[in-house]
């Protein structure tokens, strides 16, 4: 019942996030090698909250991590690079979930196969979580500093996002 809720919470939020994460890309407060991995985080967050998928699991999950190495990589200014480990930072919490929905119920020898299907167990929905809050946590401290340097509501992108995870996560059955 609060799952169509949360749903529709973290793809309103992911759609917020990146339509603020466009507006700091159009007053350059963030760089251009941004777009790809937001556009790719947006369309994977509607792919795993909304039925049927576009690309298996594992794919999503490998496509991110590759978009999130690519951020992280090459010569970049010095006010660039914090924003480029935020969004590198989402990108790998993204995967990870990604990872975590295509580990096999075989995984957890001994259990149930059915208290795992098509999830990677409590475990890793708990360490996802705490990776998730941290994510949070740390966008919404950054925030008074952001909004120092960029007016507007296109600061707010990060904690959109980081919420926007965790309502993804909450709105995911059974961990």
């Amino acid at each position: 019942m609060l799952a169509p809720v949360l749903t529709a919470a973290a793809l309103g939020l992911t759609a917020a996030s990146g339509a603020c994460a466009g507006l700091a890309v159009a007053r350059r407060a963030a760089p251009k090698r941004v777009v790809p991995a937001a556009i790719v985080m947006a369309v994977s967050a509607v792919d795993m909250l909304l039925p049927g998928t576009l690309l298996a699991p594992v794919a999503w999950g490998a496509l991110l991590l590759l978009l999130a190495l690519g951020l992280l990589l090459g010569r970049t200014a010095s006010a660039a690079r914090a924003e480029l480990a935020w969004h590198a930072g989402a990108t790998l919490v993204m995967a990870a979930m990604w990872f975590g929905t295509a580990v096999p119920a075989a995984a957890f020898a001994g259990e149930p196969a059915a208290a795992h299907a098509g999830h990677g167990g409590p475990v890793l929905g708990v360490l996802l979580l705490l990776a998730a809050l941290a994510l949070a946590v740390a966008a919404f401290r950054h925030l008074p500093r952001a909004r120092r340097h960029e007016p507007g509501i296109a600061a707010w992108r990060h904690p959109l996002m980081a919420v926007a995870m965790l309502a993804m996560l909450a709105a995911m059955p059974a961990w």
